[in-house]
């Protein structure tokens, strides 16, 4: 249980990782003052980073001293940077050390960068070649990868191959297979039952679409609460597209009692980050004073950031 819990760690990049400061309840000022928000929100970022720092010369000093526990968490500190700048072939490195002293999910991590050429050079032939002897050894994880690749015409696998793969995955609870099943089911119950599944295994995107199958009663009966219940799940797990429909179905009072404040607490998480729709929203509610004191402002704040150009960021990988 203790490594499947971490392998969701590393490659759903679901749940913050062990190294972060612990998150602070969401802040609500009296008055939702916009300033007194921003300023608590900087204090409590820069205490998270604090943290990350400590952390990071903590595993740091443990894998110099031959702790190879701590490789694979040294790995996803320069991955996603945290209290370090962000090093993919460093990344790559501890990843690689932590698969030779035989961590197996750090091995099928090693494999996708391997096929992707995230850290190292792209080399498929030999990422298909470590997933295939993980697969030997039953590794539900790595069948999925190998499916991925196969799906692809990569790794000489036939159709029946690659379904085979899936279906293990699947059957061992691998949470993106399951989605991949409920996306190709043969009929809409179906589909709901693999979805479900994956939802229950804390699967953001599996939340999300499943929130949309009780919301459209694809599979199952209408049922608004529980479309909200699992669109907040997705949305807690920063899901971009579930914090804004979040904030929607706050302001509608979908599925849930209808709350101005609220809305605006989700449609300024999505503005954040950089959901184009939510920014536009937010300047809004800024200048109607709704969930919010009018302030002009802010207002014109987002509305200018609604307005530019989308920067190209990087976002947060699924990885599968």
């Amino acid at each position: 249980m203790k490594k499947f819990l971490l392998f969701s760690l590393l490659l759903f990049t679901v749940l913050p990782p062990a190294f972060a400061a612990k998150e602070r309840k969401p802040f609500f000022p009296a008055d939702n003052s916009a300033d007194r928000m921003d300023a608590y929100e900087q204090e409590a970022e820069k205490e998270k980073h604090t943290a990350e720092k400590c952390r990071f010369k903590q595993l740091r000093s443990e894998v110099r001293n031959g702790y190879t526990d701590s490789l694979m968490e040294l790995a996803m500190a320069y991955y996603r940077g945290y209290g370090v700048k962000k090093n993919y072939k460093k990344a790559y490195k501890y990843m690689q050390k932590a698969a030779q002293n035989g961590d197996a999910l750090a091995a099928v991590l090693q494999a996708n960068w391997l096929s992707r050429g995230k850290g190292a050079d792209q080399n498929i032939p030999l990422a298909c070649e470590l997933l295939q002897e993980l697969v030997q050894n039953k590794n539900p994880h790595a069948a999925f990868q190998l499916y991925t690749l196969g799906k692809q015409n990569y790794c000489g696998l036939t159709e029946t191959n690659t379904q085979q793969l899936l279906d293990f995955a699947a059957e061992k609870g691998v949470a993106p297979a399951l989605f991949y099943k409920s996306q190709n089911a043969q009929s809409p119950q179906e589909s709901f039952t693999f979805m479900e599944r994956a939802a229950r295994l804390e699967y953001r995107l599996a939340q999300y679409e499943l929130a949309r199958m009780y919301e459209n009663g694809t599979g199952t009966d209408t049922n608004p609460a529980k479309a909200f219940d699992y669109m907040m799940l997705a949305a807690k797990q920063k899901l971009k597209t579930a914090q804004w429909q979040t904030a929607q179905w706050y302001e509608q009072g979908y599925g849930v009692k209808q709350s101005p404040s609220l809305a605006f607490h989700w449609t300024r998480i999505a503005a954040k980050n950089n959901v184009k729709d939510a920014q536009k929203r937010l300047a809004e509610m800024y200048r109607t004073g709704y969930g919010v004191p009018v302030n002009i402002g802010a207002a014109r704040k987002w509305e200018k950031k609604a307005s530019a150009a989308a920067k190209i960021e990087e976002t947060e990988e699924e990885f599968y």
